[in-house]
């Protein structure tokens, strides 16, 4: 039987108090959210770190950008009114493109490969985003 190794889990990871977000049940669950994407990222679980960013990023501009009821209008909204710059713009298609590998036959059909550059350019463009509207 192979030894299961034991995750790091300590505050290196990092929290975000997410003050911009008025909605406290949301707040927490990005604060919940964002911990685990960086235990992730420092583990080396890609996949579930592109998952958590990707979820993240969704909310936080939903949430900013009022009337937008989807991560599409909303990711548009962002590019328009220059809250994202052009080059994450496409890198956030991506990132609604990778984090649906949850469903492992898309992932499995598709064959896209899952790795610590997605995984770091996801965490990247989490904090710029988070960065733009902690101002």
């Amino acid at each position: 039987m192979s030894k299961v190794k034991k995750i790091k889990s300590n505050k290196k990871f990092g929290r975000r108090t997410f003050d911009f977000i008025k909605n406290k049940e949301l707040k927490k669950l990005l604060q919940r959210d964002y911990t685990s994407a960086k235990t992730c990222l420092g583990n080396k679980l890609w996949k579930p770190c592109i998952i958590l960013y990707g979820s993240i990023i969704e909310a936080i501009l939903i949430e900013m950008l009022k009337g937008k009821r989807t991560f599409s209008e909303a990711l548009e909204s962002a590019y328009k009114n220059k809250v994202i710059p052009e080059q994450d713009y496409h890198k956030i298609h991506i990132v609604r493109d990778l984090r649906n590998y949850v469903h492992l036959h898309k992932e499995l059909k598709e064959k896209k490969d899952i790795n610590e550059y997605w995984a770091r350019t996801f965490s990247d463009i989490c904090e710029s985003i988070i960065k733009k509207f902690k101002k």
